[in-house]
């Protein structure tokens, strides 16, 4: 196990070292930028964990990703892993720690998911000041069919009601009045989305509400910060119901569920490498490499984000469609380059 351990803390050191300075850089810059102003000498500490455990998406990866290429042109310039194979030791094992450090950060992916992210992010938004931020005019609540009501409130006022209804028709009442027994809505238009525009269907100048609007529940605020057992159930539970935002939780989930794993498809990319052995290849190309395919990865993780929370395409097929489709194209590659056999 010598092997292993030789590898394992090589590997560790490196992502260590490129963690904490990716992550200081991103501390520093936001900091830096933003809350200067805000956050006291004592709170830095704290803050700059909470930033890392926030941003660990994109932080881990990217670490994981140049720790790896690191650590392999450490090994080739040592002629370790030379030495390895001349000892005998088959690719299975020498694959093995990477591998295995992987599904330690995927495993401290989803803890910090669960766990640490939903407490540090209301931490990070009162610190740096985001709850100051000028309040809604409109007010947001949620029927028990799953579709959504807007109104303003003036007092004892209920002003300039939406109802986005089921038919993806929009009802919009001027003015609730609330009588003895029965609430009635005033100057009332009924709407409906025609190539790209409202147009009129009818109006009549007094209904009755056709909803108790006091028993109308507000949203619930979907956001990094939701653990994953939370969005799974409602996710569930909107699938069930009308729900105009029922894409942008879907394509949520499918990224909470999928960024934990992008160190094992890195991994797998840049793996071959290992059992190639150049002298003098140029270690600066091959980060230069690294930061163009991760750079242009999340690029592409982002726009099919947006393309699923429109309802342009599926949040699943556009979000594990692709990374899957690549890790079993790496793979393939991967297996033939091997030597497996010794």
């Amino acid at each position: 196990m010598l092997y292993f351990r030789l590898l394992f803390n090589r590997l560790s050191f490196y992502f260590l070292l490129f963690f904490f300075s990716i992550s200081f850089s991103f501390f520093f810059m936001e900091t830096l930028t933003h809350y200067l102003q805000t956050l006291a000498l004592k709170d830095l500490p704290l803050y700059y964990a909470a930033i890392a455990i926030r941003d660990s998406d994109m932080i881990v990866s990217l670490s994981y990703l140049l720790a790896l290429i690191a650590a392999i042109q450490s090994l080739q310039n040592n002629l370790e892993i030379e030495t390895l194979q001349m000892a005998g030791l088959k690719p299975r094992a020498l694959l093995l720690p990477f591998y295995l450090f992987a599904l330690l950060l995927t495993s401290f992916s989803y803890f910090a998911m669960e766990t640490l992210n939903p407490k540090l992010s209301p931490w990070i938004q009162k610190k740096s000041g985001h709850h100051k931020t000028k309040p809604n005019p409109f007010e947001v609540k949620i029927l028990e069919d799953g579709s959504r009501i807007a109104f303003q409130r003036k007092g004892d006022k209920v002003l300039d009601l939406f109802w986005v209804r089921k038919d993806e028709t929009i009802w919009h009442a001027k003015e609730v009045v609330f009588e003895e027994n029965q609430a009635s809505c005033l100057f009332v238009d009924l709407l409906k989305h025609r190539k790209g525009k409202l147009e009129l269907i009818t109006s009549t100048p007094k209904e009755p509400l056709p909803f108790d609007l006091w028993q109308a529940k507000p949203p619930l605020q979907m956001g990094d910060e939701t653990s994953l057992l939370l969005l799974l159930k409602e996710v569930k539970k909107r699938d069930k119901l009308f729900s105009p935002d029922r894409a942008k939780l879907q394509t949520l989930l499918s990224y909470k569920l999928l960024y934990p794993w992008f160190p094992h498809l890195f991994a797998t990319a840049f793996l071959p490498s290992l059992f190639v052995f150049q002298r003098n290849r140029r270690p600066y190309s091959q980060y230069l490499l690294a930061l163009f395919t991760f750079l242009l990865f999340f690029s592409f993780i982002t726009t099919s984000s947006r393309l699923a929370e429109n309802y342009i395409i599926s949040p699943y097929l556009a979000l594990f469609g692709v990374p899957i489709l690549l890790q079993t194209l790496l793979t393939l590659r991967m297996w033939k380059k091997l030597p497996w056999t010794p």
